[in-house]
């Protein structure tokens, strides 16, 4: 009985359990590691699993109860009515060349030149 109450609190407190991340591409080498290395060290007892993908995919997951969360992009307005969306950060883009491709002599290009 002792054990089973202490794995309760446990539970309450949200010191164990599991917990299932939707993540996409650019989170899984970035914040989320580390994000999840904290959580394990304060909280050792913490099962933590990770489904990887794209973000609509993720979304479809996060909608069947399949993940607690998700971190990914934002999700554009007209495919969130239904989620709750927090911003946690942004991340820049970039595009990177090799040195002397006729890209990196330009001070900047469009997207529509870019694409092209």
């Amino acid at each position: 009985m002792a054990e089973a109450r202490s794995e309760l609190n446990a539970l309450q407190k949200g010191d164990s359990g599991t917990v299932t991340i939707g993540a996409g591409p650019a989170w899984l080498r970035s914040h989320l590691p580390e994000a999840i290395a904290r959580a394990i060290s304060t909280r050792p007892e913490l099962k933590i699993f990770i489904s990887e993908g794209f973000d609509e995919a993720l979304f479809r997951k996060l909608r069947r109860v399949e993940v607690d969360f998700v971190v990914s992009e934002t999700p554009w307005s007209q495919n969130a009515s239904d989620l709750d969306v927090e911003v946690l950060t942004s991340i820049d883009l970039c595009v990177v060349a090799r040195k002397g491709h006729p890209l990196s002599f330009k001070d900047s290009i469009s997207l529509n030149k870019l694409l092209a």
